[in-house]
């Protein structure tokens, strides 16, 4: 035999080899394509559909545990595997489960489910295979919250309630503003959940913040609570700007509504804010803009809402006290005290601050020159203060700086029969000198006694020496006047 001879056999049992096996993969090519081609039997067997009439009158009697049972029996003679008895058995348990108090149930009937599917993705309806990922999602989220449950269960929770509810939106047949406005809160609280506020996933914030903004194009109507949403995440990214554009947007919609009157008490605080970095960064135009805008938002908040009058139980005083700042920082000292004058005599301070409050007034309209103003101010304040002198102290200083010492010195006896605790040395120092300049020796020397009775000027030497300077002189005076009375 030749060489050539050997080889053409050896090449032709390779062939028929080859040949062989290549028709045989044909073949079974052929006959999977064949089962493949073949409807689903997606009927249920003979053994559950005789149980089905039993379940429906378990649900039409809204009898959940009865059917529960019911389905849980049937499953065990149902066809095994991934059969249609199994699918649509479970699907039931799973969408009956989630009427329980306790959700968690539905979550193994369901996974079924979806495993099945994956397997044989005919098995059911594509409109139930969806809601039944929508149901897992959310069925995942509701759990986040049980009891004892970990960090790391709650993370694990909540990513696989993202997944399933991620898996549904790409599969639903038409997006929902309700969907994504739920998932946007899916993404907000793996964003937030279980973390410091310095520890916030901020690109999640985007995320949501982002998925919720797009879709606000799925409704013709105003959906507030997707707007509120969309605020509290650019709250979150420190974006007051954006912030104080949704929230403006809210009020312009519903500006009488109980629901609004937390934005009313942040947006003037949003501008001030904005204000405030506009200085920081040296833009005074901006900084001036931005506080006319808080101006304008208090005022709008007290005409349109009612606000800050403290007759709602709220406590206006902070609100108060902004507005009447953000008018000293425009420059208009005078508006800011009649701001906080008006809501003096209005009761819309806290009691507890009343006092500093009055003092605040009296100073601004001592600073702009307004003497007079200043006085009428501090003797207003005085008569809310009975028991308390500290405002008529303050009242015979001012008329002594006027050159008004009669009016001084009456202001400051009224000071000492209220009584100024802590401020006696102060009082006395003032009412002895205010006398001894207007003649009144006598009236000087019994200040200057009081004076040195009281505790505090023991270790407070310059003043004990102020007193003794002005009795010595006091008691010099009224012996060269009686005196000189003598000689006459």
């Amino acid at each position: 035999m030749t060489v050539k001879n050997t080889f053409s056999q050896i090449f032709g049992c390779v062939a028929l080899v080859v040949v062989g096996g290549l028709l045989l993969s044909l073949e079974l090519r052929a006959q999977q394509e064949g089962l493949a081609a073949q409807p689903l039997k997606n009927e249920l067997s003979q053994k559950v559909s005789e149980g089905m009439l039993k379940l429906k009158e378990a649900t039409d009697a809204n009898d959940t545990p009865k059917s529960l049972a019911i389905l849980d029996e049937l499953l065990k003679v149902a066809e095994p595997g991934d059969s249609f008895d199994r699918a649509q058995l479970n699907l039931y348990k799973g969408n009956l489960s989630l009427q329980l108090p306790e959700t968690r149930v539905a979550i193994e009937p369901l996974e079924t489910v979806l495993d099945i599917i994956t397997r044989i993705p005919g098995r059911l309806p594509l409109q139930d295979i969806t809601q039944a990922r929508k149901n897992l999602a959310i069925v995942f989220f509701v759990a986040i919250d049980s009891p004892n449950q970990t960090a790391a269960d709650r993370a694990k929770l909540l990513d696989k309630a993202i997944f399933h509810y991620e898996e549904y939106i790409k599969r639903a047949p038409r997006k929902d503003l309700n969907d994504m406005y739920q998932y946007a809160n899916f993404l907000y609280r793996k964003a937030t959940m279980d973390r410091a506020d310095d520890k916030i996933d901020l690109p999640l914030i985007r995320q949501a913040r982002q998925v919720a903004t797009d879709a606000l194009s799925l409704s013709i109507n105003f959906p507030t609570p997707l707007y509120r949403f969309i605020m509290a995440m650019y709250q979150y990214e420190g974006d007051n700007e954006n912030s104080a554009r949704v929230a403006e947007l809210l009020l312009k919609k519903e500006p009488k509504s109980t629901g609004n009157t937390r934005l009313w008490t942040m947006l003037p605080g949003l501008y001030l804010s904005m204000g405030n970095t506009a200085a920081e960064k040296g833009d005074k135009q901006k900084a001036s803009e931005y506080r006319y805008r808080a101006i304008v938002a208090y005022d709008r908040a007290m005409s349109e809402a009612g606000l800050f009058k403290g007759d709602k139980g709220d406590d206006p005083t902070s609100h108060v006290l902004n507005l009447a700042k953000t008018y000293f920082d425009i420059g208009q000292i005078e508006k800011g005290a009649e701001v906080m004058l008006e809501a003096l005599r209005a009761n819309r301070i806290q009691p507890a601050m009343t006092e500093r409050v009055w003092g605040f007034v009296a100073t601004y309209y001592q600073q702009l020159g307004k003497q007079d103003k200043a006085i009428d101010v501090l003797k207003e304040a005085a008569t809310n203060y009975p028991q308390n002198g500290q405002f008529d102290l303050q009242v015979g200083q001012a008329n002594f700086s006027l050159d008004r010492v009669p009016a001084a010195i009456d202001a400051l006896k009224e000071a000492d029969r209220k009584g100024v605790p802590g401020r006696e040395v102060t009082l006395y120092l003032s009412l002895a000198y205010y006398c001894y300049s207007a003649d009144r020796y006598e009236e000087a020397v019994d200040a200057c006694k009081k004076g040195l009775a009281v505790p505090d000027v023991k270790t407070n030497t310059q003043a004990t020496g102020q007193f003794q300077q002005i009795l010595k002189a006091s008691e010099d005076s009224i012996k060269v006047r009686d005196q000189k009375r003598a000689n006459l």
